[in-house]
């Protein structure tokens, strides 16, 4: 979660989307992820627990995600892209 599939860091102020083919986010104008929810993803998936997450200033502006269901639906995708990666 921090380049694009070519490598490119991923950059502040710019929208992304998630390829699953992939396995990257790719610059896109009108992407659903900025620099907010990228940031708030790699502290899901660094483990963080829902109550860490909760405390954390504009969490709640996260693509109107509460932490706890972030975390779930992080830990879910993170599991099926580490799962496709072993077909």
């Amino acid at each position: 979660m921090q380049t694009e599939r070519d490598g490119t860091k991923l950059a502040a102020g710019q929208a992304y989307e998630f390829s699953f083919d992939d396995s990257a986010f790719l610059l896109r104008a009108d992407g659903p992820y900025g620099s907010d929810a990228i940031k708030f993803l790699r502290l899901v998936f660094a483990g963080n627990p829902p109550g860490v997450l909760v405390n954390i200033q504009g969490a709640e502006k996260t693509r109107g995600c509460h932490p706890t269901a972030c975390h779930i639906h992080a830990t879910a995708v993170y599991s099926l892209i580490q799962r496709s990666a072993h077909i």
